[in-house]
């Protein structure tokens, strides 16, 4: 019995290992380009994007508002002004060239407003590439800069 099992374990063994060292590597993956995903540079077509917006409990009565390089840094801006879904909860819907990248935040009207992390300091910006239309994100802001 003991034979057996051991032969079985070996054989197992042997199996795994070959059918392992059969993979080969991925070699040569071209990168993601816009013309890959089927988006040509220069191209007069708009894709949109939703982003819906979660917000931190307090202040709750504040309009929220998206800025970035594509609006030159316009805080309050009230052609980015979220729709108020609900307490805490915002949307907004526009649309870029497709392919474009955008940097952006989030702000209450100001740029002493805006989004930041948990502990109250400011954030990175934000990016979003246009490379599918109709697309939806979630987001969550955390803090605002001028709440303590």
């Amino acid at each position: 019995m003991k034979k057996i099992f051991v032969l079985l374990l070996t054989i197992s063994m042997l199996f795994f290992l070959f059918s392992c060292s059969s993979e080969k590597p991925i070699e040569n993956v071209p990168p993601i380009t816009s013309a890959s995903i089927g988006i040509s540079e220069g191209s007069d077509e708009s894709f949109s994007v939703t982003f819906y917006v979660t917000t931190p409990e307090k202040p709750t009565n504040a309009d929220i508002y998206l800025y970035g390089d594509f609006n030159n840094w316009i805080a309050g801006d009230s052609k980015y002004k979220l729709k108020k879904e609900s307490d805490n909860y915002y949307s907004i819907t526009f649309e870029m060239p497709a392919g474009k990248t955008i940097n952006f935040r989030f702000n209450r009207g100001t740029r002493n407003s805006e989004e930041a992390d948990f502990f109250g300091d400011r954030i990175r910006n934000r990016t979003y590439r246009f490379e599918f239309d109709g697309d939806v994100q979630y987001l969550t802001i955390e803090n605002w800069l001028d709440v303590n």
